[in-house]
């Protein structure tokens, strides 16, 4: 079992993202753990700096200001959710740096985990399926 933090109010976990091909190019930082996002996703400026070739693309509707389409590139990466599993994934390169975080755990790997969160304590634990009650 792993127990998230909370930075800026939201939960997170220390994850290491490792270039499948290349293991010794790995970076570890904080994962947001975002019930609300269907695909996770890391940083684009991390993939650069571990080499990571895009996969293609996607095009995904922006909720800001401007609320217009934009092309978001995929890459194959493998998560390392430190504590709790390796998993490997292809993810949205998204800008992640201003929450200080390097990538958003999605409901892609949540639905792996069992995930319980206690409102009123303010607490968030994540188990992998396999030892869930």
């Amino acid at each position: 079992m792993l127990e998230a933090d909370f930075h800026r109010g939201v939960p997170v976990v220390m994850v290491e993202l490792v270039h499948p091909a290349d293991p010794t190019k790995r970076r570890r930082g904080l994962g947001i753990i975002g019930t609300g996002a269907s695909h996770s996703a890391i940083d684009r400026v991390v993939a650069e700096d571990l080499d990571l070739d895009p996969m293609g693309g996607t095009t995904m509707d922006r909720y800001d200001d401007e609320n217009e389409k934009t092309d978001t590139p995929l890459f194959g990466v493998q998560i390392e959710i430190l504590n709790l599993g390796t998993y490997r994934r292809t993810a949205l390169g998204l800008h992640l740096a201003k929450y200080d975080a390097m990538a958003l755990i999605g409901n892609d790997l949540l639905r792996m985990m069992k995930l319980c969160y206690v409102g009123h304590q303010r607490s968030v634990t994540l188990s992998p399926c396999e030892s869930a009650e």
